[in-house]
C-alpha cells in the first residue's frame, strides 16, 4: 500500500496564512498564521508564487487546521 503524505508549497493568503502548507491530492492544509480575515473567506491565494482559486473549510479532524481545494489561474 503506498501512502502520500504530500509535498509542501509556499501558500500566500492575504490576511490567512503566509507560509508553508501541505499540498496532497488537490487539496491544501494550513494553519492560519495572520488572523485579520476570515479563513473561509478567502477565494484566492498564490501557491509557490502561482495564482489560485481556493474553496477554504475547517479541517473536521484536526482543530486549528483549515483545508482548501484549489486551481490554478491562466
Amino acid at each position: 500500500m503506498k501512502i502520500d503524505n504530500g509535498t509542501q508549497g509556499h501558500l500566500i493568503i492575504a490576511g490567512v496564512h503566509n507560509g508553508l502548507c501541505g499540498v496532497s491530492d488537490g487539496v491544501l492544509s494550513f494553519q492560519p498564521n495572520i488572523r485579520t480575515k476570515k479563513p473561509e473567506s478567502a477565494n484566492g491565494a498564490l501557491l509557490n508564487g502561482e495564482t489560485i482559486r481556493i474553496s477554504v473549510w475547517k479541517s473536521p479532524d484536526n482543530p486549528g487546521f483549515y483545508l482548501a481545494t484549489f486551481e490554478a489561474l491562466q
